[in-house]
């Protein structure tokens, strides 16, 4: 590596600025190279076969033909070797409007200047005569548009197609012209005859593929006797398109019976090869019927009326019955050929406890008894039901109602008296704790207790607590009448012992003996019955 002493060296690093300047120097003072080439405008004739140009020279520009200067065209050399900036100052010329067809439109793709290119497009239903291109072009010292400008036309379509047994509405037209339509109808035949059907698109009108050339819009259609067969399909019927005859697109709507599902379409629509299309469907089973009934159930399952395979239906015995010891599930199955598994009985009546009664026995006594059997007790001798009771039921819940009664043991019935009756506690059978009471009849005197009571007694045998009393014959007096006076206390049919009786006498006789007597046990008055005998009243 070179290396230089100190003092050389500080000669050396000095020098490199003065270097520097100088090259600045020369570059800010180059001269220019050949002016910029524009498409608008070219260089005037003295400049241009030079190659180099002094800072400061200037050079001018004519515009080309089709262009016209806006402001001046004058470029100078300036620093560093570059030309100034002048802008664009040769615009292009513009052509006139070209104008625009008659059911058609310009397009303007960027403006009307010289070199600009502009189209034409026709209206939907016309096509371009003509060139659909123009371009501003120079012509001298003027530009102009290069072609004319074209026209369009509607676009035709030759006569729409005769069919066989049928005619369209443009037999009397002259000219099918873009969008022009006709419609096709089929002739009418005779009356009973099947009508000829219009198979296809009743209307077809004049269209155009390539804007050029007229096509209609489809193939004319065709007239023909279209006659589909009465459907029918197994397990389902129509709901709707009833009709003696169905013709072409005649429709008829289909629904399966209750528990078959339909496979295939519902809608049906005759077509113009006299078929259904598409092909009839099937109804096809998907349910069991009804669950079967069986005696003394109820079936435990869901508002749902419809069984598909696989679907178990479970029965609950209804009130007073029970399942079957032996059978495990009371259930039935809806089966792949949509019939109900084999089933049998399921429930039988629920059975009560037998009616065992001491001191008494059940009349007509059998084995087993079951719901809705009904019995009758009757106590052994010298044994009653306290209560009344008929007929005994055994109940839904396995329970006899009303309970079984008990037999309890009773006092004979009372003896009768002669001359006398029971007047209170009379019944048909006499429980422990029931009394009765006697009653002599009128002339007669209870001899005894009035009242006696049924008593457990000895031996748990009841017996009464007291002898039957006795009736005796009550002493009587005779009827004490007296003439001429009257009794004046209550009248009695018959006058037994104790009685009283009082008298008085009618006016003009006065009472002989005492006013007031007594029946007495030996049938006689005491005092004795008085007398009423004439005179004078005296007072006493």
């Amino acid at each position: 590596m070179l290396s230089l002493n100190p003092g050389k060296q500080r000669s050396y690093i000095a020098t490199i600025p003065l270097l520097l300047a100088a090259a600045f120097i020369v570059a800010v003072n180059s001269d220019c190279g050949v002016p910029p080439r524009f498409n608008f405008a070219e260089l005037k004739e003295e400049y241009r076969n030079q190659n180099k140009f002094a800072v400061g020279n200037k050079v001018e520009y004519n515009c080309r033909p089709g262009y016209s200067k806006v402001q001046k065209s004058i470029l100078q050399c300036g620093s560093y070797s570059r030309w100034s900036d002048a802008g664009e100052f040769c615009k292009a010329k513009s052509c006139r409007h070209p104008g625009e067809p008659e059911n058609g439109r310009l397009v303007i793709l960027t403006d009307l200047m010289f070199g600009a290119t502009v189209n034409f497009i026709c209206e939907e239903g016309y096509r371009l005569i003509g060139n659909a291109e123009r371009k501003c072009v120079l012509e001298g010292s003027q530009v102009i548009w290069d072609k004319d400008i074209p026209y369009c036309q509607v676009i035709p379509c030759l006569p729409p197609p005769e069919i066989e047994h049928g005619t369209h509405t443009g037999t009397t037209m002259e000219e099918f012209n873009y969008g022009t339509s006709v419609t096709y109808q089929c002739n009418t035949v005779e009356r009973g005859q099947v009508p000829f059907s219009l198979i296809g698109e009743p209307s077809i009108h004049c269209t155009s593929t390539d804007n050029i050339n007229g096509d209609w819009s489809g193939p004319a259609p065709e007239c023909k006797v279209v006659h589909c067969e009465q459907p029918r399909v197994d397990h389902g019927k129509q709901m709707t398109g009833y009709s003696p005859v169905y013709t072409y697109r005649a429709s008829v709507l289909f629904e399966c019976e209750h528990r078959y599902t339909l496979k295939g379409s519902n809608v049906l629509q005759c077509n113009e090869n006299s078929r259904w299309d598409p092909q009839l469907p099937v109804c096809e089973r998907s349910s069991c019927d009804d669950p079967p009934y069986i005696r003394n159930t109820f079936q435990d399952h869901s508002n749902s009326n419809l069984f598909p395979a696989g679907t178990v239906v479970k029965y609950n015995c209804v009130e007073g019955y029970e399942l079957i010891p032996e059978i495990s599930s009371a259930s039935v199955t809806c089966q792949k050929d949509f019939t109900w598994s084999e089933h049998q009985e399921f429930c039988q009546k629920i059975r009560c406890s037998s009616p065992n009664i001491t001191n008494g026995r059940v009349r007509s006594r059998k084995a087993t008894y079951v719901y809705e059997d009904k019995i009758r007790i009757e106590c052994n001798s010298g044994y009653a039901l306290k209560d009344h009771y008929g007929l005994i039921k055994c109940e839904r819940n396995g329970a006899w109602h009303p309970p079984l009664p008990i037999c309890e043991p009773v006092c004979e019935p009372p003896a009768s008296i002669s001359n006398g009756r029971i007047t209170r506690g009379w019944k048909n059978d006499y429980f422990v704790g029931s009394s009765v009471s006697y009653v002599c009849n009128p002339g007669w005197s209870l001899v005894g207790v009035s009242s006696i009571r049924c008593i457990a007694g000895d031996g748990e045998i009841p017996r009464w607590d007291a002898p039957v009393p006795e009736c005796k014959e009550i002493p009587r007096c005779p009827n004490p009448v007296i003439e001429h006076g009257k009794q004046v206390s209550i009248r009695e049919t018959e006058y037994t012992v104790g009685n009283s009786v009082e008298f008085q006498c009618e006016s003009g006789y006065i009472l002989k003996g005492n006013k007031s007597i007594e029946c007495q046990a030996n049938r006689t008055w005491n005092p004795p019955v008085p007398s009423c005998i004439k005179g004078k009243y005296k007072h006493n």
